[in-house]
């Protein structure tokens, strides 16, 4: 598949009901064990929907022709974004989240969903460079607990990534790699500085491409019970160094300071 044949395009003009359909269909193919996916097609096209036309909404769509190949979609507050959806929707979502509260271990997932963001901020703990993750720190156990100390205090932006994927049949084209920096394009237009990424910790993938792109792994948490994920941030002043005011000096020198403590480990390549 040539790269050139492939449209990267952020949305700003609200999204076609036909793109929504391409974009849920994607996401349960590609997103298959996750909660939302739980839901259903229906359900996934009223929410890109209602997604597509948030001001506080960043929806960016690779395409080939009318075929969408992969979408990376990213809120300013989450929380906000997920409540408003609810409200403004609750007639046309009600059927199917009350077939899914029947389920109480459904109904718990889907508050630990809404109340995410929030929670995010007082139980996050500090990554642990032993916990067998992935990463490690390049010196002895001193720096260690002094780096640890340091990266628990880092306050989490509230901008998020939300979903992203690429479809399995256009994958290792650069894709996503595109998607994520016309992403952080649109963030620095918009004056903001970082964004947090959340990632399961069992995610070696998504987390070597984060990795790449120079997040930071910056703390753990439990989004839902019992399942951990990794909590990383991407700061924009390299993407937007030549943007007065994009980042300012003390988070540029936390980044450059974070990017030299942690080395990833080797993981396990399916290639």
């Amino acid at each position: 598949m040539s790269p050139s044949s492939i449209q990267i395009e952020t949305l700003h003009d609200g999204l076609p009901r036909s793109v929504a359909v391409q974009l849920a269909r994607l996401h349960r193919e590609e997103i298959s064990g996750g909660f939302l996916s739980s839901l259903g097609e229906r359900f996934l096209t009223d929410l890109y929907s209602a997604l597509g036309s948030s001001p506080d909404v960043i929806l960016v769509i690779a395409r080939r022709d009318e075929n969408v190949l992969g979408f990376l979609c990213g809120a300013v507050s989450p929380g906000k974004v997920y409540r408003r959806f609810l409200m403004r929707n609750s007639w046309r979502v009600a059927p199917t989240l009350l077939r899914q509260a029947l389920s109480l271990q459904t109904l718990k997932r889907m508050g630990e969903t809404l109340a995410y963001p929030a929670v995010s901020r007082t139980k996050a703990k500090p990554h642990r460079p032993d916990a067998g993750r992935g990463f490690t720190f390049r010196n002895e156990t001193k720096r260690q607990s002094s780096q640890s100390e340091s990266r628990s205090a880092v306050q989490l932006p509230d901008p998020e990534i939300l979903n992203f994927c690429v479809s399995s049949h256009a994958q290792r084209c650069g894709i996503g790699r595109r998607l994520f920096h016309a992403f952080c394009s649109e963030l620095a237009q918009r004056g903001i500085p970082a964004v947090r990424i959340v990632t399961g910790a069992e995610q070696h993938s998504a987390q070597r491409f984060y990795e790449s792109v120079g997040a930071v792994l910056v703390r753990e948490t439990e989004i839902h019970a019992g399942q951990t994920s990794l909590v990383y941030v991407h700061f924009l002043a390299d993407d937007a160094a030549s943007e007065p005011g994009v980042i300012d000096s003390e988070q540029r020198v936390s980044n450059r300071t974070s990017r030299t403590v942690l080395q990833p480990l080797q993981h396990e390549s399916k290639s």
